[in-house]
């Protein structure tokens, strides 16, 4: 299986017992590893970037896989790759994949890390689409809110769309919270459009003649 297929199981759900086992394994220790040096956030921030290309380029699969390379040949890539250009703790731990050889499951584990983060450090990720950029104090507003309604510190990713008009579409997991112009005109044209057809009904059941 090549790593892009198995991101994507990651994010389903679909590994196999012993392989999710795995990936658990090494993300928690990954992390408790980063809390204890109080490096928890700076590992995410480099783990976001780097499971994007792991996961994006052909070669690296390929790499990681270990097809046509030795478990030497590959600490020597990684030491001239990630040695002073990474967390010092991440570099080493990628290095420690190697060593069983299990590179091939970096990028699942660097995504499942930053979930695991996002559930110990209580943060929940919070797109929000808008015609123009939020100010800060509309965010705050919407911080409360979520904090309120979920218990978590939202991280915002903002999205600028000018086609929906005015307002806001605020979406957490699976939960949307649509306050937009455009779909507020949409209700309205929808509650004319029946009010409208309830209208020309009632009009012909008027001018009906009983049988």
């Amino acid at each position: 299986m090549v790593q892009n297929d198995m991101t994507e199981a990651t994010e389903q759900g679909y590994f196999d017992n012993t392989t999710r086992r795995l990936i658990d394994t090494y993300t928690e220790a990954l992390w408790s590893a980063a809390n204890n040096h109080g490096r928890t956030s700076a590992i995410r921030e480099e783990a976001e970037g780097l499971a994007i290309a792991v996961k994006s380029k052909a070669l690296v699969h390929l790499f990681l896989e270990g097809h046509g390379t030795s478990r030497d040949q590959r600490r020597e890539v990684l030491q001239k790759v990630f040695e002073g250009k990474v967390e010092g703790l991440l570099a080493n731990f990628i290095q420690v994949l190697n060593n069983h050889d299990r590179l091939y499951l970096l990028g699942d584990i660097l995504f499942a890390y930053q979930k695991f983060d996002d559930a110990k450090q209580c943060k929940v990720d919070v797109q929000v689409t808008s015609a123009t950029r939020l100010t800060p104090e509309q965010l705050a507003k919407i911080e409360g809110v979520i904090r309120a309604r979920l218990g978590k510190t939202p991280r915002f990713h903002q999205k600028l769309a000018p086609s929906i008009l005015g307002g806001m579409v605020v979406r957490v997991g699976d939960m949307v919270w649509d306050e937009s112009s455009r779909s507020k005109l949409n209700r309205m044209t929808q509650l004319l459009e029946e009010k409208g057809t309830h209208e020309i009904q009632a009009g012909r059941d008027r001018f009906r003649t009983p049988e």
